[in-house]
């Protein structure tokens, strides 16, 4: 992308928008399954009703913003590269 004319900025929103798609579809589907196991998830987890609703949306939350932040870093890394190096490189 940085060898076609995108500038750095546009690379790391691409990269980090199209990791918040996946972490948006991830968490969608992990809380879809979660709720439906709600049974098991009660009877292993003490103290916690079967839909609660404030540990679904607590560990939901946590889970996206590492899984952010673990996109972030790899699109900061890509947009610092030195194209010019890279280039020669190949």
């Amino acid at each position: 992308r940085l060898a076609l004319g995108a500038s750095r900025s546009d690379l790391l929103r691409m990269i980090v928008i199209q990791a918040a798609r996946l972490i948006l579809f991830g968490g969608v589907v992990g809380i879809g399954f979660a709720w439906l196991l709600s049974g098991f998830l009660a009877s292993t987890l003490v103290g916690v009703s079967s839909h609660d609703t404030l540990s679904f949306s607590l560990a939901w939350a946590l889970m996206t913003v590492i899984a952010l932040i673990a996109s972030v870093m790899p699109a900061v890394s890509a947009a610092r590269t030195d194209l010019i190096s890279v280039l020669h490189q190949e």
